[in-house]
């Protein structure tokens, strides 16, 4: 997990196409349903907790965060997670 400092001054590097691929396996995080290999569930919802918080200061952050992740559905993905 990123601290609220990391994105306040790294944010602009978000317009870098490779550091957006970053953010989409965060995406692909919320989006797994059982733990893969060795996993366990716990260790896989701590991995969802984490990608839920970069995702919001990232949305928070980028000025164009919540549009990128609008375009990917994420908040189904997010709301989905909120009611399990």
């Amino acid at each position: 997990m990123h601290t609220e400092k990391f994105w306040q001054t790294s944010f602009i590097y978000f317009n870098d196409a490779e550091n957006l691929e970053c953010i989409n396996i965060l995406i692909e995080i919320l989006k797994q349903q059982s733990p893969i290999g060795q996993m366990d569930k716990k260790q896989l919802d701590t991995m969802k907790a984490v990608a839920c918080y970069d995702l919001g200061e990232f949305a928070r952050f980028f000025p164009l965060g919540k549009d990128f992740l609008e375009e990917r559905d994420t908040k189904s993905c997010l709301t989905r997670l909120m009611g399990s």
